[in-house]
């Protein structure tokens, strides 16, 4: 099995989009868009004239004030939102740049092998040891 960092980065990023689909990581996003639509609508009922009537121009002008930075904050949010969502810690970059390294090197896939093999050969040894002589041995 050949592992790549892509595989790797991908599998670090999982809970990160899980969290951003479920809004769990986000709540004070859509606490601040609350925030702005009260604000719009305290802005309208502001612009009511004395006998409660609703000036539409004025109205239309005010959103339009309010409306162009809010579109500003929602799409700089967004993007930042995406930015903590794709850009990895510095514990999962180590991690996505070593672990194909370790688990693809021919060399380090040998290790157990050897040390299964000399765990063995002690094992053999030390029950050689105790079918002759009947006691367990002791470390040295």
């Amino acid at each position: 099995m050949h592992l790549s960092n892509w595989d790797v980065y991908w599998f670090t990023r999982l809970e990160e989009i899980k969290s951003l689909l479920s809004f769990n990581g986000e709540p004070e996003f859509v606490s601040s868009f609350i925030v702005c639509v009260v604000i719009l609508g305290g802005c309208a009922l502001l612009s009511t004239n004395d006998n409660s009537e609703i000036d539409s121009t004025k109205l239309i002008n005010m959103l339009k004030k309010f409306i162009k930075p809010f579109v500003l904050y929602l799409c700089i949010r967004v993007i930042l939102i995406f930015c903590a969502v794709l850009i990895p810690t510095q514990k999962e970059m180590a991690a996505i740049i070593m672990l194909p390294a370790v688990i693809n090197n021919e060399e380090l896939q040998k290790v157990p092998d050897n040390v299964l093999k000399l765990l063995n050969a002690k094992l053999e040894e030390w029950l050689e040891d105790t079918t002759t002589t009947g006691n367990v041995p002791v470390k040295k």
